[in-house]
Order: structure tokens, then sequence, then C-alpha cells
């Protein structure tokens, strides 16, 4: 959204906001956004080592039941807005 206001002959002044994730303005169960946690920080493991055979590494996947190996990102979900001002002479 952008607004502008001429004023003492050629000056002008210029409104301008930004929203970001407009989505979640409208629904905030819409524009989530999701992302899956190195192991480091988190306690899920995707992936399970089972072994060595044939000098081959064995893994094994594994998802445990009722789990999810992502997490939302509630900073970058929420919906934001920027306001800006100029002033042109």
């Amino acid at each position: 959204l952008k607004y502008s206001l001429t004023i003492l002959g050629n000056d002008r002044i210029t409104i301008k906001a930004d929203i970001f994730n407009v989505l979640n303005v409208i629904n905030t169960s819409w524009g989530k956004q999701f992302f899956v946690p190195n192991i480091v920080n988190s306690s899920f493991s995707i992936l399970s080592f089972e072994g060595i055979e044939n000098n081959t590494p064995l893994f094994s996947f594994d998802i445990p039941e009722g789990t999810t190996p992502w997490l939302v990102d509630t900073f970058n979900s929420r919906w934001r807005m920027q306001v800006g001002f100029e002033y042109s002479f």
C-alpha cells in the first residue's frame, strides 16, 4: 500500500505499508511455515544407524507413531507489517 500527498510546490510526503504473510491475517491457521530441526537442536532422529554389512553402512528410517519430524516456525508464521515515511523535495 502506498499513498502520496503533494505539499508546497513539488514537495511530497509518501506513506508506505508492507504486509508480510497476508494469509495469516485472514486466518491464523493459514500461512504457517515449517522446518525440520537438525539433530543437535532436537531429540528427534529420522535415521538410525543399524550397523555395517559387507562394508556398507545400514540405516533405518524410523518415525515413531504420533510424532512429526517438523516444527512450526512461530516467528515466520506470524503476519508482520512495516510502515515507512518518505519526504521528497
